[in-house]
């Protein structure tokens, strides 16, 4: 009974943490996650993001465009990419979304998107990586994989963490996905990072001191930003189709060519002789 009880108790302890601090899922978290989103922080952010989005997505081309967003909402972030053809995935038929499905299970071929936009989606999935190997596999040889996501070391994050220390509600907890991290896993996917730029240095207050220390925060401590971009392009290396060498094999026993050479031999001393 002991034994039983000493090994249980740190599950149980471990899934009563979760419970109380872990990523809900997306399904359920989305609609405080939108509500935050629509606040005067949360709209601050998404035009920052917006700005930075706009002078990269002109450089991406290509046929398909998937854009995968813990906020929902139409394809505004991807509006000035020149791709073909653009969708999004959604979690709820509430979404303005191309499809519902599981971001962590994409229902698409592999190796059909050029470009796919992960606005947040990693920080609010229960299991990041997977959604990210997921998105991985559906990428062309030579697409790319832009990421967005919030800034562990920002001053905006730190003060979400700690009030989900008092808070239950789901667009505290998220995932805290550090830079490093994220480049790791791509790099083990075949990604080579391609661009990181970060954004949105104001204070997390709604006051009118926030835009006017931006630029000074900006130039003092860039890496401080509230969130990340994240560029990265999915290197294939050609194989290289090694040939066999052949080695030439006559078609005459040995015992016939030295009878040939001894006669060879014999008719050029005569020819001499003559």
């Amino acid at each position: 009974m002991p034994y039983s009880f000493l090994t249980k108790a740190p599950e149980r302890f471990k899934k009563k943490m979760n419970t109380l601090f872990g990523v809900k899922p997306l399904v359920d978290a989305q609609p405080d996650i939108i509500s935050w989103f629509n606040t005067p922080i949360g709209q601050r952010l998404l035009q920052a993001e917006q700005v930075k989005l706009n002078r990269i997505m002109p450089e991406m081309y290509g046929y398909h465009l998937m854009q995968l967003s813990a906020n929902s909402g139409p394809l505004s972030l991807s509006r000035q990419s020149p791709v073909t053809h653009h969708f999004s995935l959604g979690v709820t038929l509430k979404e303005e979304a191309g499809a519902v499905a599981e971001f962590e299970s994409i229902p698409i071929d592999a190796e059909s998107i050029d470009v796919a936009l992960l606005h947040h989606a990693l920080e609010y999935s229960t299991n990041p990586h997977q959604l990210l190997r997921e998105a991985a596999r559906t990428i062309i040889p030579n697409g790319y994989i832009i990421v967005v996501g919030f800034n562990p070391w920002s001053f905006s994050t730190v003060k979400r963490q700690l009030g989900r220390l008092f808070s239950q509600n789901a667009q505290r907890r998220f995932h805290n996905l550090r830079r490093s991290r994220l480049l790791d896993w791509l790099q083990l996917l075949d990604f080579e990072p391609a661009l990181l730029e970060y954004g949105d240095h104001g204070w997390p207050v709604q006051n009118q001191y926030g835009k006017s220390i931006e630029a000074y925060l900006r130039n003092l401590f860039p890496v401080f930003g509230s969130f990340y971009i994240i560029v990265a392009r999915k290197s294939v290396t050609p194989m290289t189709v090694i040939k066999p060498e052949w080695k030439k094999v006559s078609r005459l026993p040995s015992w016939a060519k030295g009878s040939i050479t001894q006669h060879s031999a014999k008719d050029a001393l005569k020819s001499i002789k003559k």
